[in-house]
């Protein structure tokens, strides 16, 4: 079965929302110091991630659809000469800020998602020969780049209280204990370690 324009974008912009839904929900119940907090040694923290992730919404679906971009934070990081500058959260900007920021470059990019044909031109400068790319290959690219920093976010969050799981109410795991969790786990280690 091939799927016409409009569905084909519904089912990548359904794809992308879950993997929005799923990152935001990485950041619920955690003080300023934790979402802040680096867990590896590259830097990687929640709130890192979501200013990250924020930034690529408007940087993909505003600035290489060549829409406008009047998001004063957008804008600020889009000068830095820092290429991690987009991962750091200065210690003046709450955590709430960067929430509403993500939801700013979600309802941007969803404008032009919803407004623009799937075919609609676009031009990623830092992808070099691929530079001159559509509205589609954008699309699934960001499903992929927010899936994965999705994962990311279910690692640190993990490593920060415990908690695990895709989204609230769907966990995508086995409904086990902590003590099956605990045997699970020195399963694993015993394996690994026996080699």
């Amino acid at each position: 079965m091939t799927l016409n324009d409009a569905a084909r974008k519904a089912r990548l912009r359904d794809y992308l929302d879950q993997s929005r839904t799923a990152a935001l929900w990485k950041t619920e119940n955690l003080s300023e110091s934790a979402l802040r907090l680096p867990l590896v040694p590259s830097g990687s923290s929640i709130l890192g991630i979501i200013n990250h992730l924020a930034f690529t919404e408007f940087g993909y679906f505003s600035y290489c659809l060549k829409r406008p971009v009047t998001n004063q934070r957008a804008l600020d990081l889009f000068k830095l000469d820092d290429p991690l500058g987009d991962f750091v959260v200065e210690k003046e900007v709450s955590s709430a800020e960067v929430r509403e920021f993500y939801q700013q470059a979600i309802s941007a990019s969803n404008a032009a998602i919803d407004e623009l044909e799937l075919t609609a031109p676009a031009f990623v400068p830092w992808w070099g020969e691929q530079s001159a790319t559509t509205l589609e290959h954008l699309l699934i690219h960001m499903c992929t780049e927010t899936a994965r920093h999705a994962g990311q976010l279910d690692l640190l969050r993990e490593l920060l209280d415990g908690s695990i799981g895709f989204t609230r109410g769907n966990t995508n795991l086995p409904d086990l204990s902590p003590t099956e969790w605990k045997e699970h786990y020195e399963r694993l280690k015993g394996i690994a370690e026996a080699l």
